[in-house]
């Protein structure tokens, strides 16, 4: 039976080998979860792919191996590595996983086989913990939506461990913003509908995702996805009309520090620090994201 990713060509796509592109971006410094991803790779029903690999150290030779391409960049970001790994595939499909994410055997094939409709420009799935526990900023639902314009609770649009993007429309939204600390994927998400794309999210495609393994390493998750939260709603303050970034942000700091008090009340001190350090997080990347926007650019 054809795949559904072969059947692209219904919406205009030449498919040739491979189908579609993968680009993992990685430290260097997870070895043995790199490894795991990677052969989860090698383990899909559409198999047929190329997978392009950015890395900030050097790899073991049959870590390589397991990939098309190794572009060692040494510099810190991961707009920049997904920009660079998008600059080196050659397919008119890219996908997106993360060195901690265990990708479904289905998943190549359900990630490329929205883009069987033309008005798609990007697809994201669903993001499921690997093992027990919730995994943050992931959406978990089994119901499938389309968006047309960014979305008031960004969250619904997807993440970037788990995305899919026609390449054409990667560029001409120009690539990840650098300047973004996280969060570069939602803005991708709001570009890309602003620019007339629709986002499908497909529940299924499936990533497993590994959760944090310590309370600081939770912290620090929560610290930088807060970060990037703020960064995004300022970037956005001006640009849509659909709904207020700016009151976004007020709602999202009001329910944090109720968590945080929350958890002061039960004594519940891991609680409590990831209510007051997200909410100081979200407000001073709000209020500094210009300025230091300004010099990185």
């Amino acid at each position: 039976m054809v795949s559904k990713a072969i059947m692209l060509v219904s919406a205009g796509v030449r498919i040739a080998s491979p189908v579609g592109s993968v680009v993992i971006c990685t430290s260097g410094h997870k070895v043995g979860s790199l490894r795991r991803c990677l052969d989860s790779l090698k383990s899909q029903s559409e198999n047929d792919i190329e997978v392009v690999l950015v890395t900030r150290e050097e790899l073991p030779s049959d870590l390589k191996a397991m990939t098309s391409r190794v572009i060692l960049e040494r510099r810190k970001g991961i707009s920049l590595a997904r920009n660079l790994g998008i600059a080196q595939t050659k397919c008119p499909l890219v996908a997106f996983t993360d060195d901690d994410c265990v990708c479904h055997p289905e998943w190549v094939s359900n990630i490329f086989s929205p883009f069987a409709d033309a008005r798609i420009g990007v697809v994201t799935g669903r993001v499921l913990s690997l093992g027990s526990g919730k995994v943050l900023a992931a959406r978990e639902d089994v119901t499938p939506e389309t968006f047309d314009r960014p979305a008031a609770s960004y969250w619904r649009m997807g993440g970037g461990n788990n995305m899919a993007a026609r390449r054409e429309v990667l560029t001409r939204a120009g690539g990840f913003d650098v300047s973004l600390t996280t969060a570069e994927d939602m803005d991708m998400f709001y570009k890309t509908t602003l620019q007339g794309n629709l986002l499908r999210y497909q529940p299924e495609a499936i990533i497993y995702h590994e959760k944090a393994d310590t309370k600081t390493a939770f912290l620090k998750e929560c610290y930088y996805y807060r970060r990037g939260e703020g960064e995004l709603y300022s970037k956005y303050r001006k640009r849509i009309t659909n709904f207020n970034p700016v009151g976004s942000l007020k709602n999202r700091d009001k329910d944090l520090i109720k968590h945080g008090v929350k958890g002061l009340t039960h004594l519940n001190l891991p609680a409590a620090a990831e209510g007051f350090l997200s909410a100081a997080a979200l407000t001073l990347a709000f209020c500094s994201y210009d300025f230091r926007a300004s010099r990185r650019h």
